[in-house]
């Protein structure tokens, strides 16, 4: 009788541990990707300090409100274009929003840097000879790697010429380690978004 009333008694234990176990468990977080609408590029050049500020909207939202851009293809990223000088500097600085609420513009730049482990901007060119060097800035953010973020870098011109230029923000990259003018067709599985632009140097 008593060893029918401890058997039981360890039954009863073993079903309260398991039911336990089971409301312990927690679900896995899973990323949330934020929500990039409006990307904004600052230009200046090294030898003049002058700044000019380009906006690109992120293909597949749309945008029913102005942010006062100046020239008439500021809505139209495919033919908007970047003016550099020959033989000169320039500081190329990204700066990325949530604008879907005019009246409460989110700025995710800085949840870009505080994730710089798991983030990297990558630009890819048309035409591999452009004359142009790209390098990561002194005021860039690096990663526990020593790999930058590449948000703030210069770019340095020789020749003359138009080119295509596709830049994009990859989330977990498979690698930090590529030429940081080509963007690997495995990476962009993975990319937050992509904009494109032309490059005039004249």
């Amino acid at each position: 009788m008593l060893k029918n009333i401890y058997s039981k008694l360890l039954l009863v234990v073993f079903v309260l541990f398991i039911v336990s176990c089971e409301k312990d468990d927690t679900p896995e977080v899973v990323h949330e990707h934020e929500e990039f609408t409006l990307v904004t590029l600052d230009v200046t050049n090294l030898n003049t300090s002058v700044t000019e500020q380009y906006e690109f909207e992120i293909e597949g939202h749309d945008h029913d409100h102005d942010h006062g851009d100046d020239d008439g293809d500021d809505h139209d990223d495919a033919h908007k274009h970047v003016d550099l000088e020959a033989n000169s500097s320039y500081s190329f600085e990204w700066k990325f929003y949530n604008d879907e609420d005019p009246l409460d513009i989110e700025d995710l730049t800085s949840e870009v840097i505080d994730e710089v482990d798991e983030h990297q901007f990558f630009y890819q060119f048309a035409d591999s000879n452009t004359g142009i060097t790209i390098a990561s800035a002194s005021n860039d953010i690096k990663d526990k790697n020593n790999f930058p973020l590449m948000l703030n870098t210069t770019w340095t011109t020789t020749t003359t010429g138009v080119f295509d230029v596709t830049a994009a923000l990859l989330h977990e990259p498979t690698s930090k380690s590529l030429d940081y003018t080509t963007i690997q067709e495995f990476c962009l599985a993975c990319e937050d978004f992509t904009v494109e632009f032309e490059v005039h140097v004249d």
